[in-house]
């Protein structure tokens, strides 16, 4: 079981268990790079722009790390090594990327340019799942006249061939039987 953090407006954070942790996705990445890039842009301080993206994501998992990015900050701790204690939530790229951004002091364009790199791979992604989905279709269906043909319409031959008294040839007979 796994522990995630969540915080209300109003309050500390809250604990919740989760047997199995909502996964952040692509997209989630991929919002929270660009809303914090236009934080930074915008001179908003990286430990207020996590406490807005906090409220704002729908994604257990996104919040907790944020709680927990938010915590790491407040320790001290620079923005990449905050990243770094999380590698299921971000890819290593991700994490290289932004080290090294943060070190050069370009956080908010890094930031812009994986989003839209993260944008392209969804989008490229859905396009893959939308060109499969005829074949799925396809492939399903012919299964399924197979197996039709195979219970229910070869036994009715099978008579119709032991009629003619001859016998058939092994080919036929496999598949009847």
């Amino acid at each position: 079981m796994k522990l995630f953090a969540s915080r209300d407006a109003d309050g500390p954070p809250k604990v919740t268990r989760e047997l199995i942790p909502k996964r952040v996705g692509a997209k989630d990445l991929m919002q929270f790079s660009r809303q914090l890039a236009a934080f930074v842009r915008a001179g908003i301080p990286i430990l207020d722009g996590l406490a807005l993206l906090e409220e704002d994501t729908p994604n257990p998992t996104m919040k907790a790390t944020l709680v927990a990015m938010a915590e790491s900050l407040r320790r001290g701790e620079p923005f990449s090594t905050a990243l770094e204690h999380h590698p299921k939530v971000f890819p290593n790229a991700y994490r290289s990327m932004l080290r090294s951004a943060e070190l050069t002091g370009n956080l908010d364009s890094v930031l812009d340019r994986v989003s839209h790199y993260l944008e392209r791979d969804v989008e490229t992604r859905s396009k893959i799942k939308a060109a499969l989905v005829y074949p799925a279709i396809i492939l399903v269906m012919s299964i399924g006249v197979v197996v039709l043909l195979t219970t229910f319409v070869l036994p009715k031959f099978k008579t119709f061939f032991v009629s003619f008294h001859q016998k058939l040839p092994l080919a036929t007979r496999m598949l009847l039987n």
